[in-house]
């Protein structure tokens, strides 16, 4: 008795001691990073430096061009119409010459202080109107043919947004879901479908694919995202046949705008830091040359347990990536255009029991942990060649290779995964309102995965290696017109696919446009879709978990299901206020969906390709109204129905709440140095797998409680410089103890991927954003 107490005194006084020292590390790390901001800062000297502002309503100018007369120095201002010159730029200059398309170029003397400036708008007329004014962040694409929703940058600073799966806090549409709390891999669902039912697109081309889908999405960080178009129900076939669901597709940063050098540097109350840095330049200023070269860092949490559960509340994530885009010539110019670039991304993972250590523990049942440590190397080329208005020839090209090792409690997981896709493209455009598009679409998977167990209590059969290759080839064709002065837009198109080893597949879509009336939309679109299960890699709880997993038939067939949904758009404006209302349904049906079978026996799961018909509803309505470019506020409602057969009638897909709801309100000044930002979510009861055949100890309800978040973030503006600090989930509503019998974590009941709700509690952040333009 008195050594367990020794030994567990031990433990406690090395835990804290490591927990000083995490501190300590991470508070150095801040610190050196600050102060290596402050010479940036220190090292440019005194500036001369101001504001433009649009004398009609005040509201800044950005991209004014700023220029001494007397040296022909210039510069631009930023987005909030700041503008900077070192002193030495100067030479002895005082007059500046402002200019501003739309409004009367004027000259101000330079007195030694911060200038003001306030231009008259032109009273020339000219051949085209140029609307400008602040970005709101997120909106409608309103001449989409599908139901798009749009979020820029703007959008994405009103939040920590690190990364991709949190870049979504102000949005409806999509919903960032945790599937296992010990590792925080996370998916993106839309239409409450799970993450495998919609595309995620760089810059149009696939890599969230087979092992890269569990933890892709946190591999690129929020600072390099241009834009992100989400899409609902069925799109266009040229991407592929999958992607029933919906399409998220993002931008990255283009090499000939980026900044000439951003720095962003960001920190939790868990310890947790992140450190992004790149750069965009042309090489040469005649060149047609342009790159964009960076590169991004997260360093772990500390360790923490406040459900004294003895597991970690924060999985400690450590990542380190380098990416390079080049780009050449402009893609509306005429002749080449070619856009291609390399990543790398090298990440470790480590979650599970405190005290975990991984030279000693893993794959013993000394303690409990969970590894994932990964690397992979992505390619990709869009070159065009554009004839003239008519004819335009394209080659989309993608590469990926993924290699992982992991460890779940006395499990080894190890992966490789070989992935390509291409698609040659011919597009002809006859006249301005018709479009066809066909050309040939070829991908390669080759997918190796190896489960072994170095003990196992929990006695499960699983054990081999499982291999999830095939080939396609396929040849598609969508054609595109407008008609009664483009108030109908119509895309219709068809593609057809061999795939080995599931056989020939067709697949059709249909999207249309309606503007009856001025500022009212509505749109139509239907369409089916296909695609391949890879089990283990898709389904990461099912070895996070002790269940065993009975695999009744290999291969496993692949899935098909079919969208229909409708969406009506009403946009109205004022003076000093513009508004947009949105309301859409979505159904989909699967005839052949893959769900592991949790509820036959205890702690098993059963795969077969008994397919299991599936049936999905939702209906989304949202508000957003903005005033003067200062207040903007925006409001949704979702309901969703989720359900699949089994024995005894349809049940309710778990872990998807029927009922949720968002809210965010943002308050941006004139002047724009000073923003505040704050969104809230409602979550209704979610159904939860059926534990009635447990121990009492370990039975559930059969649904969860609702629950309710809210976050908030202010942002301060000072010369080149964005202070931001916020906190997300204020109430610190936790679900507590998530982990089913997290008692005895080698037993067969033993199940982390039990989770409905937010784990991690209370989460203060504090950044700062650095940026020559």
């Amino acid at each position: 008795m008195m050594s367990s107490l020794l030994n567990g005194a031990k433990r406690n006084s090395f835990e804290f001691e490591y927990f000083l020292t995490e501190t300590k590390l991470h508070m150095q790390q801040y610190i050196f990073s600050l102060f290596l901001l402050c010479l940036a800062l220190n090292a440019t000297g005194q500036k001369i430096e101001g504001n433009i502002y649009t004398e009609f309503d005040g509201s800044p100018l950005m991209a004014a061009e700023v220029t001494w007369l007397e040296t022909g120095r210039q510069t631009i201002s930023f987005e909030d119409g700041y503008f900077y010159f070192e002193l030495g730029d100067a030479e002895g200059a005082q007059t500046l010459v402002v200019s501003y398309l739309g409004h009367q170029t004027d000259t101000f003397t330079w007195s030694g202080e911060s200038l003001n400036i306030r231009l008259l708008e032109s009273e020339e007329q000219l051949d085209q109107v140029t609307v400008s004014g602040r970005s709101t962040g997120s909106g409608r694409d309103a001449q989409s043919i599908a139901s798009v929703a749009v979020i820029n940058q703007t959008e994405l600073s009103k939040s920590a947004c690190c990364d991709l799966a949190g870049c979504f806090e102000t949005t409806a549409s999509v919903r960032s879901q945790t599937t296992n709390v010990i590792t925080s891999a996370k998916e993106l669902q839309i239409l409450g479908l799970s993450g495998v039912y919609n595309q995620v697109l760089l810059n149009g081309l696939p890599f969230i694919q087979g092992l890269s889908y569990t933890y892709g999405l946190s591999t690129y960080p929020g600072t390099l995202i241009e834009n992100i178009w989400v899409a609902k129900g069925a799109n266009s076939v040229r991407q592929g046949y999958d992607g029933v669901a919906g399409q998220i597709n993002m931008q990255t940063l283009c090499p000939g705008e980026a900044d000439a050098l951003f720095a962003n540097i960001y920190v939790n109350s868990f310890g947790e830091s992140q450190y992004n840095l790149h750069s965009g330049m042309r090489l040469g200023e005649e060149s047609d040359w342009k790159m964009l070269i960076g590169g991004h860092m997260t360093q772990p949490a500390v360790e923490i347990d406040r459900d004294k559960d003895e597991f970690l509340d924060v999985t400690r994530i450590r990542r380190y990536s380098l990416f390079n885009h080049w780009e050449f010539q402009e893609e509306t110019d005429l002749g080449w255009h070619t856009s291609s670039g390399v990543r790398y991304v090298k990440e470790e993972r480590i979650g599970g029991q405190t005290g975990y250590d991984p030279n000693q523990d893993r794959f013993t049942t000394n303690r409990y942990g969970q590894e994932v440590d990964f690397q992979q190397f992505d390619l990709f080329s869009k070159t065009q060649y554009k004839w003239n208005e008519q004819h335009l020839i394209s080659l989309d090209f993608s590469a990926f290779y993924h290699e992982q090792q992991s460890s779940f409690g006395t499990l080894s997981y190890d992966g490789m995964q070989y992935f390509a896709n291409a698609v040659l493209q011919h597009e002809w455009t006859p006249t301005p309102a018709q479009k066809l598009s066909w050309g040939t679409h070829f991908r390669i998977q080759d997918l190796t995965e190896q489960i072994l167990f170095a003990e196992d209590p929990a006695q499960r059969t699983y054990s081999g290696l499982y291999e999830t290759d095939y080939n396609n080839l396929g040849l598609f064709a969508e054609y595109q017109w407008s008609f009664w002065e483009d108030k109908i837009k119509w895309l219709v198109g068809g593609r057809l696919d061999v795939a080995d080893p599931y056989g020939t597949f067709g697949t059709g879509r249909s999207q249309i446009r309606v503007e009856p009336v001025p500022n009212h939309v509505i749109r139509l679109s239907t369409g089916n879709a296909w695609r391949q299960v890879n089990l283990f890699a898709e389904n990461i709880q099912l070895l996070a978990s002790n269940r065993d997993v009975i695999i009744e038939e290999w291969p496993l067939d692949a899935e098909q299901s079919w969208n229909w949904g409708v969406n009506y758009t009403y946009t109205l404006a004022g003076d000093d206020w513009s508004a947009y209302l949105s309301a859409d349904y979505y159904q989909t049906r699967f005839s052949n969906q893959f769900f592991p079978d949790y509820d036959r026996e205890v702690a098993k799961a059963f795969v077969s390709n008994e397919g299991t018909p599936a049936l999905s509803n939702a209906f989304q309505i949202e508000g957003r109204i903005n005033w003067n470019t200062v207040w903007e506020m925006k409001a949704a409602y979702n309901y969703l129905d989720i359900r699949r057969e089994q024995e005894g009638g349809d049940v309710l897909v778990p872990f998807i709440p029927r009922h949720r709801m968002m809210a965010a309100l943002s308050y941006r000044p004139e002047g724009n140095r000073w923003y505040f930002d704050l969104n809230a979510h409602y979550y209704g009861p979610q159904r939860l797998p059926n534990t009635e055949q447990y121990p009492d100890d370990l039975q559930r309800g059969a649904f969860s409680p609702d629950y309710a978040t809210l976050n908030a973030q202010i942002t301060y503006k000072w010369s080149v410089f964005d202070f931001y600090m916020g906190v997300e989930n204020a109430t610190d509503f936790r679900q507590r103890r998530p982990i089913l019998n997290y008692q005895n974590p080698f037993e067969a009941t033993f199940d982390p991927a039990f989770i409905w709700g937010p784990t991690r509690g209370r989460e203060f952040y504090l950044g700062i954003r650095y940026r020559i333009p």
